[in-house]
């Protein structure tokens, strides 16, 4: 008898000294898949934009931080966030490291790819916005682009969105662009 009752707490001490680590081990594990699976998107799931109000105010779309989509009084669209204009000249110092794409302004906006049609639509390749324009839609953008579907995709944050484009109008009238964006969750790795 009195080796029972020595024998039980003595097995119950060891028995909770070695699980205790294995729980904390378990729930930082937890832990880090929860933040591994956290989407790196937070805004709406669906935004309707319009460049430019009544007002004649231009706006941006400011989808994620680094990535704000406007247009100027002329020219393509840009990222704001990342060039003062499509097709910005590059500093002296920096056009070593680039190519002639990023040389000629065939990469605006800067911190975006573009595929003709949906994203679920099938494999995509992902191209700069003019280059798409070019090769998969072959037109300019205010022939080909008012109610076409394309899909955008932020390569730095591995986000997928749904733009269905509204209006693009010239210089002559106003350098406007709209369209309606929608998010892809699950394509972006989102639930």
């Amino acid at each position: 008898m009195k080796l029972q009752l020595i024998a039980f707490p003595l097995f119950m001490a060891v028995f909770t000294a070695c699980n205790q680590p294995v729980e904390e081990a378990a729930s930082t594990e937890v832990v880090a898949q929860a933040e591994e699976k956290r989407c790196p998107y937070d805004g709406p799931a669906t935004l309707d934009f319009i460049s430019l109000d009544s007002q004649g105010v231009r706006h941006s779309d400011a989808i994620v931080p680094g990535v704000e989509l406007t247009r100027g009084e002329q020219g393509g669209i840009f990222n704001k966030a990342a060039e003062a204009a499509p097709g910005s000249i590059p500093q002296p110092s920096e056009t070593d490291k680039m190519d002639k794409a990023e040389l000629t302004g065939d990469q605006s906006p800067k911190g975006t790819l573009w595929s003709a049609g949906p994203t679920g639509d099938g494999k995509k390749e992902y191209l700069p916005w003019r280059t798409m324009l070019e090769q998969q839609l072959k037109g300019g953008p205010g022939e080909v682009l008012p109610n076409a579907v394309t899909s955008l995709y932020i390569p730095e944050k591995g986000l997928y969105f749904d733009v269905l484009w509204k209006q693009y109008a010239s210089a002559d009238g106003g350098a406007m662009f709209s369209y309606t964006r929608t998010f892809v969750p699950a394509a972006s790795g989102c639930k």
